[in-house]
């Protein structure tokens, strides 16, 4: 018996999105407070291009992440390759 692929639920990419954010912060928030080598004038321009990064690859990993049921079998599909 097989079935169809199957992908996860699209709030997937939601919930690793706010964990990136979540440590992204954390980080941000660090160097704010410690102001290594004033950081801060750079730290809006990594923030937004973390949050880019951390969507489009949010995205592309919840589209190429598939399962399905093949004889028994439980096989999973991830990767750009």
């Amino acid at each position: 018996m097989m079935y169809d692929q199957k992908r996860l639920h699209p709030v997937a990419v939601l919930v690793k999105i706010a964990k990136a954010i979540k440590e992204i912060m954390v980080t941000n928030i660090f160097l704010f407070v410690t102001n290594i080598g004033n950081i801060r004038s750079f730290l809006l321009i990594g923030t937004i291009l973390a949050l880019v990064l951390t969507i489009i690859s949010s995205v592309l990993n919840w589209l190429k992440f598939t399962y399905r049921i093949e004889e028994n079998e439980f096989r999973v599909e991830q990767g750009v390759f």
